[in-house]
């Protein structure tokens, strides 16, 4: 993988460019155009002598405008790969310095800002960072390396978002053409977790809403933890104080609630279908779940994606048949992630009860037909085991198991869309009697 100033992400300075090269000799090596008669007129036509005398064109100058034109492309060609030198020198300081301190971080940052609000030739700077990590994460003498980004990253991603906030749906110029946000959901899911985490929850939302007058004894009781409270809060001077008392939630909270209902725009943008991708941004979050889960923020996601983007299968399966089927032959470490991922569902179908009728790509079963052959053969392999060990864990992931099957048969019972032979069809399958 190259980044996008040509170079190889690994260190490789990036190649040099024909248009450093043009540069660096002063442009001496353009090719000159002959200088010509315009199009229309035809040096084979003789002049009319009735025509009325008029000044002749000078073909000099177009041709000075169009020079003028390429000289002006080729300035914004070499300031975007500057601009990706720059982000590729970026990257390389943030994974081989370690901040431990978020004040210091921050500091770096905004001396680097000017060229991480840029794009350099193909990306931007957030583009190019989930792409390292991706990279780094591949080859086993980067490992170190590859930490130190990971770690860092919780904290660049929202700084670079919250003051720039419009880089999210930017779309890279390769094939791929993908918003800033489907690369971090693609390459590095905890980057694209970063940021949903900066929408504010309902709860948050309507505190930070209500006029606090109650500061007279220097209190406020607001719970200051939400990513995007806790951001704000470092950004502020040290000490900063006002009217005497130590800074509170409410003091920004128009800052805050105006960046909320910007970036919940910008991102219901950045995650709408990309014809040239194969998984959504939602397909993603979901299939990685297991591995890497953060619940309140698939939550946000699945909140701000329309209903196609839910029922979208892109070539796969739709997210809630996906969630779904990570239900299958569970493993003892998996008990928090399908805890969290059973009220994922709950939410999915919710939001889009039609997604409950898709069926899925390999058995073309639905949702709640797949849940029933898990739970079967749970059932018949506890009547084939001996040790209790084994048994508790069987039992374990049969009570998760029907835990989702109650939450899609009262989503079923309760969709008034449904004709009352249609929810028996659907709740009593000719495979699963009973």
């Amino acid at each position: 993988m190259t980044s996008d100033d040509g170079g190889s992400e690994l260190g490789r300075p990036p190649r040099r460019s024909r248009t450093l090269d043009l540069l660096a000799d002063g442009g001496k090596s353009r090719t000159q155009r002959p200088k010509s008669k315009p199009d229309h007129v035809s040096a084979e036509t003789p002049e009319d002598d009735n025509m009325p005398d008029r000044e002749p064109e000078d073909p000099d100058i177009d041709l000075e405008e169009e020079e003028e034109e390429d000289e002006e492309e080729e300035g914004e060609r070499r300031r975007a790969i500057e601009t990706g030198m720059q982000h590729h020198e970026i990257c390389v300081h943030l994974e081989r310095n370690k901040y431990t301190e978020a004040g210091k971080l921050y500091e770096y940052l905004e001396g680097v800002s000017n060229h991480l609000k840029k794009r350099g030739t193909d990306f931007t700077f957030i583009h190019l960072l989930v792409r390292r990590l991706k990279e780094l994460q591949s080859k086993d003498n980067y490992k170190r390396r590859w930490n130190t980004l990971k770690t860092v990253t919780t904290e660049v991603i929202p700084w670079i978002v919250y003051r720039y906030p419009d880089l999210v749906v930017e779309r890279s110029n390769d094939s791929s053409r993908q918003t800033a946000f489907e690369e971090a959901s693609e390459n590095h899911i905890q980057a694209a977790y970063c940021i949903l985490r900066l929408l504010l929850d309902d709860k948050t939302k309507s505190e930070l809403e209500k006029s606090y007058s109650s500061h007279s004894d220097g209190s406020c009781s607001m719970d200051d933890s939400h990513p995007l409270i806790d951001l704000v809060k470092k950004l502020r001077p040290t000490g900063d104080q006002d009217n005497g008392r130590e800074w509170c939630p409410h003091d920004d909270a128009n800052e805050m609630l105006g960046f909320h209902e910007k970036l919940e725009k910008i991102l219901k943008e950045a995650v709408k279908l990309n014809p040239k991708s194969t998984t959504t941004c939602l397909q993603h979050a979901i299939q990685e779940f297991r591995y890497n889960y953060d619940g309140e923020a698939v939550k946000r996601l699945i909140t701000i994606s329309d209903k196609e983007m839910i029922m979208e299968k892109n070539g796969s399966d739709t997210p809630l048949i996906s969630a779904v089927m990570q239900f299958q032959n569970p493993s003892e470490g998996d008990r928090e992630t399908l805890k969290q991922l059973t009220q994922i569902i709950q939410l999915l179908v919710r939001v889009c009860p039609e997604a409950l009728d898709d069926k899925s790509k390999t058995s073309g079963k639905t949702a709640y037909e797949e849940l029933l052959s898990y739970l079967s053969a749970a059932e018949s392999e506890e009547k084939k085991t001996k040790i209790q060990q084994d048994k508790t864990k069987i039992q374990q992931d049969k009570t998760q198991i029907q835990q989702v099957l109650k939450i899609l048969k009262e989503a079923v019972i309760g969709d008034m869309t449904r004709k009352h032979k249609a929810k028996l069809d659907y709740l009593y399958p000719p495979d699963f009697p009973g």
